[in-house]
């Protein structure tokens, strides 16, 4: 430890000595650790609802809709194949429709797979018999869905399939026999019914010009799409998923950083209070910034000693504060259960979330203590320069 780092750690070990400066150095560094506990911990909420309606919307929805004029080749379909982010390519089809039983219609998605696809694509959370492949003129579909129009397993619902004929457009019947239910956690439980293959040609639609592709990691798939939209020619159609719902995570991810700035303020607050107290410990010790520069220290050691001392209590601050943040985000679930009980609320009532999620992300916590570390020593440079101001013969006076 060099010599103004240890005068430094001299000066806050003495504490007790100054009543006013030791409550407010405590405040601002207890202010420091519950903003940079704050701060992670609703970044870890919000990186959890957005992850989680992620992966339960990806599901659903195809990473890549291909869709053609005729059939792909099979040298298209096995470089498709070929390539290492693709995690499975499978027939698919998908048409708005309106679902209708005794009197009952609503608007939905009407997803037709191959038999190949039901192993691909298990569709449910938690649901085995979601992941079975249908039967004939079978369809399964979400639970919000199904308690719209009121249908049970073995109920035969009518399935309003849009349809071109010339220049005009009419209206397709198919009876589907409800196998049953499934649910992602996520908006498409109230839309989206899926169907085999027997129900796409009844319907009227083609599985051989149209392609469902997930990828290994969904995030490539605009990228994936700029490759191979060059080379599968102008016959051929590649649409990511981000087209439909990539306004959807826009948004939320605006929320995240827009949570994060005003939760930040905490921070701000905590260092407006570093500074007030460094800057009493300056006039506290000014008598002893003068006997040190009357035995040789400089300016420069003197602004170098409260400048330790901003990085001590903004390591220390970051530090225990990035080690609260972790078991809250890590606990936010039980804290959640726990505050429903205290106040017999349900905070998550009419979502579909059933408990808090939260992802805590290592960048997060790197970046948030780094930067508090930072952020302190940053604001310790006024008190440093105004010790450093301090004349020896006017403080021993």
């Amino acid at each position: 430890m060099n010599f103004s780092a240890w005068v430094g750690w001299r000066f806050l070990h003495a504490l007790g000595r100054g009543r006013g400066w030791s409550l407010l150095a405590v405040l601002s560094v207890t202010g420091l650790v519950l903003g940079v506990a704050a701060l992670l911990a609703v970044l870890s909420v919000m990186q959890g609802f957005q992850s989680t309606l992620q992966e339960r919307l990806l599901q659903a929805t195809p990473h890549v809709m291909i869709t053609s004029e005729a059939p792909l080749s099979a040298q298209q379909l096995k470089a498709l194949r070929g390539d290492a982010r693709v995690q499975a390519l499978v027939p698919f089809v998908t048409t708005p429709a309106l679902f209708s039983l005794g009197g009952r219609a609503e608007p939905g998605e009407f997803q037709g797979f191959s038999p190949a696809a039901w192993e691909a694509f298990p569709l449910g959370l938690g649901e085995a018999e979601a992941a079975m492949p249908l039967g004939a003129g079978e369809a399964r579909l979400g639970r919000g869905l199904a308690a719209r129009l009121g249908v049970f397993p073995g109920d035969t619902l009518t399935a309003l399939i849009p349809e071109a004929v010339g220049t005009r457009l009419q209206v397709r019947p198919v009876p589907l026999r409800v196998a049953g239910y499934f649910s992602f956690g996520a908006e498409v439980d109230q839309t989206l019914l899926v169907a085999g293959e027997d129900s796409v040609a009844a319907a009227g639609l083609d599985l051989t010009t149209s392609y469902r592709l997930a990828l290994r990691d969904p995030q490539s798939a605009p990228a994936f799409v700029a490759h191979w939209h060059a080379e599968l020619g102008a016959g051929v159609q590649l649409t990511p998923w981000t087209d439909r719902y990539g306004a959807l995570f826009a948004a939320v991810a605006l929320e995240r950083r827009m949570m994060g700035l005003v939760v930040g303020l905490i921070i701000a607050v905590a260092l407006f209070n570093l500074v007030a107290s460094l800057t009493r410990l300056v006039d506290e010790k000014r008598g002893a910034i003068a006997m040190l520069m009357t035995q040789g220290a400089s300016r420069r050691h003197i602004a170098q000693i409260f400048l330790a001392q901003g990085a001590i209590l903004g390591l220390a601050g970051s530090a225990l504060g990035a080690a609260l943040g972790y078991g809250l985000a890590e606990n936010a679930g039980a804290f959640l259960a726990l505050a429903e009980q205290l106040f017999s609320f349900s905070f998550l009532g009419g979502t579909y979330f059933q408990a808090l999620p939260s992802d805590p992300q290592a960048s997060d916590f790197l970046l948030v203590s780094l930067s508090a570390a930072v952020a302190t020593v940053l604001a310790a440079a006024y008190p440093a320069w105004r010790a450093s101001q301090v004349l020896p013969a006017r403080a021993l006076h």
